[in-house]
């Protein structure tokens, strides 16, 4: 009798490994394909992160063409000083709209212009456009 109740315990026992085993194997494949997703969307992360770096390279790597570019068709400079305003209130003052003071230039607004396409058959340069220049109507120079 008591041979049956170790007999029995035994089969039990057995019974709840074999469900265990059940139960962890689905658990331990869904924890391994997190991992392989999570790896899979690191490799695409990388893969973008890779191609925004070839191509700031490449573009770093042809300054040279870009300055050329610069200096026959888009005519960019940088900002000069009386370009920029004192504070918000300077910038909200600006309307685009509006006539300018006498004795100061217009506001200009940025403004996308098209050129006129250029393909590779042409060979005709236009001339290099002026840089636009912004100005800030009033410069308050009160003090604070």
């Amino acid at each position: 009798m008591l041979g049956l109740a170790w007999k029995s315990l035994g089969w039990f026992l057995a019974g709840v490994a074999v469900a265990l085993g059940f139960l962890l194997v689905p658990l331990q494949v869904a924890a391994e394909r997190k991992k392989l997703d999570r790896t899979a969307s690191e490799i695409e992360r990388a893969r973008r992160d890779i191609r925004a770096l070839e191509t700031e390279f490449d573009t770093r790597a042809n300054l040279a063409q870009l300055d050329k570019w610069n200096a026959e068709t888009l005519g960019l400079v940088a900002p000069a000083e009386g370009q920029f305003v004192q504070d918000e209130a300077a910038l909200a003052s600006i309307e685009p709209g509006s006539a300018p003071a006498p004795g100061t230039p217009a506001v200009q607004m940025a403004s996308f212009v098209p050129a006129a396409p250029v393909t590779a058959m042409t060979s005709q340069r236009s001339p290099a456009p002026q840089p636009a220049t912004a100005v800030h109507p009033h410069r308050e120079t009160s003090a604070r």
